[in-house]
């Protein structure tokens, strides 16, 4: 009776731990199949400059992110979290982002989302799935807005000669993902509250960010005096 709920427990255990060894690995360089794909809208992957790239870039890091770039002038790169979320834009030319949730089931990816853009509901479902033999992926994109739902159904085979093109993609997909936005200078001014308690003239009246600009009135006297 002890042993078959210990023995129970060590396969759980290592089913769970084979199930996430086996998680698809996309990375790498993908071109498109234009003659096995159906290419029937203009909406989906918001940012990549195209519903359906020629060529699609794909990195997918140690903590499970995956970032699609593709090489379109102006094009912002797409990241997922598996069993996470990111915000990610639906409509292209719209900056408005939805939140997509993302999970992995078998050998694919499946991402969710739905939010206002442009005064209307738009929902947005994305499946990336990887063939058994890792040489070709699907990407179904379909976009469903108060007008109807539209799908693409995007084939793309693993090639190979571009190591270098998508080093420099990649370099500039993450500088714009996490571009770092400097925080703006504030000024907070704060009035002692005499009529409460005697306040302690060291106190701070004025602040100025960053905290190492903090003045007092009794500071700014003794610098008058030369002390």
């Amino acid at each position: 009776m002890i042993r078959r709920p210990f023995f129970l427990t060590i396969l759980l255990v290592g089913l769970s731990a084979n199930a996430f060894a086996q998680r698809p690995d996309f990375s790498g360089n993908w071109e498109l199949d234009r003659s096995a794909s159906r290419i029937t809208t203009p909406y989906g992957l918001a940012g990549l400059r195209g519903s359906a790239p020629d060529h699609l870039y794909i990195q997918q890091t140690s903590d499970q992110t995956i970032i699609l770039a593709s090489r379109l002038p102006g094009a912002l790169a797409r990241s997922y979290q598996f069993d996470g979320q990111t915000w990610l834009p639906a409509i292209e030319g719209d900056p408005t982002k939805i939140l997509m949730k993302s999970r992995v089931r078998g050998l694919s990816l499946i991402s969710t989302g739905a939010g206002r853009v442009g005064g209307e509901t738009v929902s947005v479902r994305e499946t990336l799935t990887m063939n058994p033999s890792g040489r070709t992926i699907t990407l179904q994109v379909t976009t469903t807005r108060p007008t109807g739902a539209e799908t693409n159904t995007l084939v793309y085979q693993r090639a190979g000669g571009r190591e270098q093109e998508a080093t420099t993609i990649f370099r500039s997909a993450q500088a714009k993902l996490f571009e770092s936005v400097p925080m703006p200078s504030m000024t907070i001014s704060t009035v002692a509250p005499d009529s409460i308690v005697n306040v302690p003239e060291a106190v701070p009246q004025e602040m100025m960010s960053p905290a190492n600009n903090v003045t007092s009135r009794e500071m700014r006297q003794t610098r008058s005096r030369g002390e």
